[in-house]
């Protein structure tokens, strides 16, 4: 019994000697043109990361270097201390990493296991943060250092280091070359600077205070989010470098609030009216004072009103509304178009009395407009690359997620023009949206479709997102061949006397101020595909390669219209050939068929069954008819003695020229017949599956 006492009281004194948790100090340099950096974090980084900084696991600092592009704005913002962190480290390449003071290698298993090392490691310190007034006019932090009681440490020349980090940066547009337009942990300003404070060490079991003051610069309240900074404190040793122990605070401001809506778009009737809800919450410490108005830009006619807790108040009006800390408010918005199509945007803002602020946007648009742009891309931002050429060509536009026109399928038919974007999204259509397509495009609408790898995803048969039903919208809808996924080229040409691309100079698909979506280390490559149809046409060609195309363009049936690119349009590089591109395309699918060209000559003159291809064939053939007036089409394939094995096609069919495929993979060799039915017509043939 003394023995186990004498352990229970030894191992007690080892947990007191332990009592501060080393916190990980993860300091990473790079630069928005940094290609492999940007590789690094889709790879790895930036999920493992937000993993750990999440769990409390690290603390976390991104410093931005002056290479390979000179024109990083997180740098340019803050050049001195980005700098001398640097030089401090020697870091010569990006990316680089250091972790606690110490540079490893830039993989994740270099870096869980540092993280993990030093996690376990004695700390002679404990930090505690805390907050003084955060305003746009003074930022106080205060930072409390606690030496262990037990501690019999000998130090070197320590310094206490402290840095106002930016949760997250995000960009409209890619501001570098690397394709990133988001990005986290920035650090934006050290306090007093990255020389950091030296102090005297306390000591064992003793403490020191410090107090910094930064007084936010123009630049700094430009670029900077207060509400999503955050506070790195750590002591490091300024002759070995080593780091003994960070802490990591989220700022919440004497005076702070927020602003959130559950719901930011309306899609409807122009006689319909929008009603919006937003919430405005004080998250500071203090009771604060809040003007509450709208801001509108759209259509002149339109009529907006906002209701809080005090009444109805109109555009131009101001309402002012009292929170306590933890206290929100509800601010109901209406939204009525009066019949009059459009698209607005109504921007319900706040400002305190104390000058915090903020803002949500709410869209509204009818139906009807001669343009609808179609968000697809999965959440991101691309659509903008669309919607920015569309202010300039000062269309008639509308823009919605994918979403609110499924929920809505016959208000397509309402718009003469479709921008479909799907960027990278996997898979770029889903079975809803393609036959959502397939009725605007029977009903005669016209479309620009674009995306990454949506050839390859329709029509490749190794594609896992590949079906019967993706192939026949590639073949008979967007009217398009498929060649080959990854084409080695991402620089197309416009081809000569192409109503679209006649004289469009070199078109780069990567690099630029483009999205960069197009990404071979990634998986994201242009795909070759060629016109199908001999009124349908190549509109581009790659580089170098005249005969090899990633664009078409194509009639459908009577008076549809498709421009299809297998890359999306957010990845082009130039700005000026994204408005000539945007333009033509519009200007063409503007076009009424019949004043274009007489194209209702060129549809087939009767029904008509073709011959298979190839024949014998294994495991997959090709069924080509053609349909003179618009009929209910089934074809249908049977054996020898007579059991239906296969249904190819069962739907109603506009005027064209069509074609199916036929996968037998599931079937024995041998003789099979295939029959067309459309109202009176019908054929029969036969074909050899031989495996």
């Amino acid at each position: 019994m003394k023995k186990l006492l004498l352990i229970l009281i030894i191992t007690g004194f080892t947990f007191l000697t332990n009592a501060y948790d080393k916190l990980s100090l993860v300091e990473r340099f790079t630069n928005v043109s940094c290609v492999p950096c940007a590789q690094l974090n889709s790879a790895w980084y930036t999920a493992t990361t937000h993993n750990y900084v999440n769990s409390g696991l690290i603390s976390h600092i991104v410093y931005n270097v002056w290479w390979p592009g000179a024109g990083d704005p997180m740098y340019l913002l803050n050049q001195a201390d980005n700098t001398t962190r640097t030089n401090y480290y020697g870091c010569n390449y990006v990316p680089w990493i250091d972790v606690n003071g110490t540079h490893i290698s830039e993989t994740q298993g270099a870096f869980t296991s540092a993280v993990a090392n030093g996690n376990a490691q004695y700390a002679p310190f404990n930090i505690v943060i805390t907050q003084g007034v955060i305003s746009n006019n003074m930022i106080e932090i205060g930072v409390k250092i606690i030496r262990d009681p037990c501690d019999v440490t000998t130090f070197g020349n320590i310094k206490l280091r402290v840095a106002l980090t930016e949760k997250t940066v995000a960009f409209t547009y890619p501001p570098g070359g690397n394709g990133e337009n988001v990005f986290y942990s920035i650090c934006r300003k050290m306090l007093p600077n990255a020389g950091g404070s030296s102090f005297t060490i306390p000591a064992p079991g003793d403490s020191t205070m410090i107090s910094l003051q930064y007084v936010p610069t123009t630049a700094f309240l430009q670029a900077v989010n207060l509400d999503s900074l955050r506070v790195v404190a750590f002591i490091q040793d300024d002759n070995s470098r080593q780091i003994y122990q960070s802490k990591m605070y989220d700022l919440n401001q004497n005076y702070m609030a927020t602003i959130y809506t559950p719901n930011n778009y309306y899609f409807g009737a122009p006689s319909g009216t929008a009603a919006y809800t937003a919430y405005i919450k004080n998250i500071g410490l203090f009771p604060d004072t809040y003007n509450i108005y709208l801001n509108f830009d759209g259509p002149s006619g339109w009529s907006q009103t906002f209701s809080t807790i005090n009444g109805t108040f109109n555009l131009g009006e101001t309402d002012t509304v009292t929170l306590n800390p933890g206290d929100s408010t509800q601010v109901l918005i209406n939204v009525n178009a009066n019949s009059i199509v459009g698209y607005g945007k109504t921007t319900a803002q706040f400002i305190s009395y104390q000058g915090s602020a903020g803002n949500v946007e709410f869209r509204f648009t009818t139906f009807g407009l001669d343009v609808l742009l179609v968000d697809d891309d999965g959440g991101q931002n691309y659509e903008s690359y669309f919607e920015n050429e569309l202010l300039t060509l000062n269309e008639n536009y509308g823009l919605i997620p994918v979403q609110y026109l499924l929920d809505n399928p016959t208000s397509a038919t309402t718009f003469k023009i479709l921008i479909w974007n799907t960027a990278a999204t996997e898979p770029g259509l889903n079975s809803s949206e393609i036959n959502l397509i397939k009725t605007y495009l029977d009903y005669g609408g016209s479309l620009y479709l674009n995306g990454v790898d949506l050839a390859y995803q329709l029509a490749d048969p190794s594609s896992p997102y590949y079906t019967s039903e993706t192939h026949d919208f590639f073949s008979n809808y967007l009217h398009s061949n498929y060649i080959l996924r990854q084409h080695p080229s991402v620089i197309t040409l416009g081809i000569s006397g192409d109503p679209i691309t006649d004289g469009l100079a070199m078109m780069n698909l990567t690099g630029g101020t483009g999205a960069n979506t197009i990404n071979h280390s990634q998986g994201r490559y242009v795909n070759q595909i060629s016109a199908e149809g001999m009124y349908n046409a190549n509109i581009l060609s790659f580089w170098q390669k005249p005969d090899e195309h990633p664009a078409i363009r194509a009639f459908h049936g009577i008076s549809g219209k498709v421009v299809f690119t297998a890359f999306g349009f957010e990845s082009i590089a130039l700005a000026e050939r994204r408005e000539l591109f945007a333009q033509r395309i519009i200007d063409w699918l503007s076009i009424p068929v019949g004043v274009e060209e007489d194209f209702s000559s060129l549809l087939p003159a009767s029904f008509e069954l073709q011959q298979n291809y190839p024949n014998p064939f294994n495991p997959v053939t090709i069924i080509e008819f053609n349909v003179s007036n618009t009929a209910p089409v089934s074809i249908k394939v049977y054996d020898v003695i007579g059991r239906e094995v296969a249904v190819l096609l069962d739907e109603v069919k506009q005027p064209g020229f069509y074609r199916v495929s036929f996968d037998a993979g599931n079937l024995a060799s041998g003789v099979y017949f295939y029959e067309m039915i459309a109202g009176d017509f019908s054929s029969v043939k036969k074909m050899n599956l031989l495996k």
